[in-house]
């Protein structure tokens, strides 16, 4: 199961393994986090499927399933994003 990172409609950023993905009305996600606040200028959202939140975000603690609705994107992380978002 890969690691992800999803935007949605509100703005929001989350992370984790998608369980059931009825995008775009909702992604059922285990393991999951939300980026609280980040600092990214030039790089956009992208940059923390690519390389986590560490030094640009805050973040949540983890839950073991979150249900997010309004799925605007999913991103699959590359393996150091993920490493970064799981140590967080």
């Amino acid at each position: 199961m890969s690691y992800v990172l999803i935007t949605t409609e509100q703005r929001g950023v989350y992370v984790g393994e998608i369980v059931d993905n009825r995008a775009p009305k909702s992604v059922v996600l285990q393991n999951a986090r939300c980026c609280v606040r980040w600092e990214l200028e030039d790089d956009g959202f992208l940059y923390l499927a690519v390389h986590g939140p560490e030094g640009v975000a805050q973040v949540s603690p983890e839950v073991a399933h979150l249900q997010v609705f309004g799925v605007c994107t999913i991103a699959e992380c590359t393996k150091e994003a993920e490493e970064a978002w799981r140590a967080a």
